[in-house]
Order: C-alpha cells, then sequence, then structure tokens
C-alpha cells in the first residue's frame, strides 16, 4: 500500500546503525537527485511510522527541508529482520559490506548460538572424556550451513561470509572498518590471521578527498550548511568523538565554502 506521510512522523529503526551508509559520493549523487526530482522511491515503513527501507532517503528529506515523502507500508513479523534483507539488496554496498552485514540475519544468530551451546556442551568436565561422538562442524565457531544458506541472499559465497564472522569475531574493530568500506573481508582477514599487518586509518584522507565534490556540488550546500546542527541532535553526548569529529568536518567544508 502506497501512501504519503508527514517526515516528522517517520522514526529510524533503534538499530539501524547496522546497515551501513552510503559513501559520500553515492550520498551526493542522492542529495541531489532528490534536490532536483523528489523522493521517487517510496520508503518501507511499519503503520506505525517505523522506517524499514529508507533511512538515506529520509535523512536527505529532513535536511533539504521535504515535509512529506512517499512511503509504502508494509507488514513485517520481524522489523529488524526486514531492514537487514532489504538492504542486502541495495546495489551500492560492496561485497565485504554485504558479508559483513549478512552476519546480522536472524538465522545466523541463532545458529551461531546453537553453535556456542553445543560447544559449551563438549567439553569435558574434571574427570569426564568429551563426547566424541561430537563432530568439529557441530563445535565450530562459525557454523557452516547457516553462512551457506544466507549465501545467496547476501550475493557472496559462504566462505567468503565465514571470514567476515572470523574478522568480526577476533577484532570488532577491524569489522567496524569492514562495515565502513575502508577495508575489504580479505585484507581484515589477513590481519587477524597474522599474515598481514593491519592497514591505517585512511578515512580523514578519503574525506579530504572528497570535499572539493561537495563544493561543485550546489544541491548538497544545505546538507553541508547544517551538518554540525544535525549531529548535535543526532549523536548521543556520550559520544564526544563523533561530536568532534563532526566539527571537524564543518569546519573542512567552510574552508571550502560549501556553506556558504
Amino acid at each position: 500500500m502506497t501512501d504519503t506521510r508527514k517526515v516528522a512522523d517517520l522514526r529510524i529503526h533503534p538499530r539501524a546503525d547496522v546497515v551501513p551508509f552510503p559513501d559520500p559520493e553515492t550520498h551526493e549523487q542522492m542529495a541531489a537527485d532528490v534536490e532536483r526530482r523528489g523522493i521517487v522511491t517510496p520508503l518501507d515503513i511499519l503503520a506505525d511510522g517505523l522506517v524499514l527501507d529508507g533511512r538515506t532517503r529520509l535523512s536527505i528529506a529532513r535536511v533539504l527541508g521535504i515535509t512529506e515523502v512517499p512511503v509504502r507500508i508494509v507488514e513485517a513479523a520481524d522489523p529488524f529482520d526486514y531492514m537487514v534483507r532489504a538492504a542486502l539488496l541495495r546495489r551500492d554496498l560492496s561485497k565485504s559490506q554485504r558479508a559483513m552485514l549478512a552476519l546480522e540475519l536472524p538465522e545466523y544468530q541463532k545458529a551461531k548460538a546453537e553453535a556456542a551451546e553445543r560447544r559449551e556442551a563438549s567439553k569435558a568436565q574434571p574427570g569426564e572424556r568429551a563426547d566424541s561422538r561430537i563432530r568439529t562442524q557441530e563445535v565450530e565457531a562459525t557454523p557452516t550451513r547457516a553462512t551457506d544458506a544466507i549465501a545467496p541472499l547476501a550475493g557472496v559465497s559462504g566462505s567468503y561470509i565465514r571470514k567476515a564472522a572470523l574478522v568480526a569475531r577476533e577484532n570488532p574493530a577491524l569489522a567496524d572498518r569492514v562495515k565502513s568500506g575502508e577495508v575489504s573481508v580479505n585484507e581484515a582477514a589477513e590481519v587477524v590471521t597474522g599474515r598481514k599487518e593491519e592497514p591505517t586509518p585512511t578515512v580523514k584522507e578519503d574525506a579530504n578527498r572528497r570535499l572539493p565534490v561537495i563544493k561543485r556540488t550546489r544541491p548538497l550546500r544545505p546538507w553541508a550548511r547544517h551538518f554540525t546542527t544535525w549531529c548535535r541532535a543526532a549523536l548521543p553526548e556520550d559520544k564526544p568523538v563523533l561530536l568532534e569529529m563532526a566539527r571537524e568536518i564543518d569546519q573542512a567544508l567552510s574552508r571550502i565554502g560549501a556553506t556558504r
């Protein structure tokens, strides 16, 4: 069912941060297109206004001052599962990002928990002998059958998802860099297995490289002008590092004239 809703009546899913935002260049293109044509593709929402697909479109609408957006009201037994599956169908996510996101699927999380229980049950108690009937596949940290099952949806192989799971388990901070698109799953897997040193973060260098694009893109100037204001409202006060990063970006935008 397609309808329109006031932007003020819509809210983002509380766990939407597991889905990567588009890269800066894609975001710029989306913002320019929305300012030129408006929001063409409806947002998928629940009847109560919870957004399951369309977070970026909604944020752009808010920045541009759009008061109403087209929506498609859907039913979802598990809203989080719907949101993750919808995100996996996005073309702008890299292979590595899809592999990491696939780990959030409920069926994988359930299989992972069951494997952990079997692994714990297989441990021998003092004075007892471990049950030799427990097979390696049943006690491994990353369930093979589960990763193979979700692979088609993610558009990657089961072995690739298992690499992502290894990185997420051994180095959560590095996994976050994979989710952001800065590092690939293969690179991260080599780091956690000791075959390669962790690459130096290049987020700031990449942001600086893209800033001139913002200067040349007139439709993004309203976004740049309100960037710090939005961050102060959206970011929790207990995240001073993120707020400081927002201020630094805002100052850089001002220097290149994007906020004029």
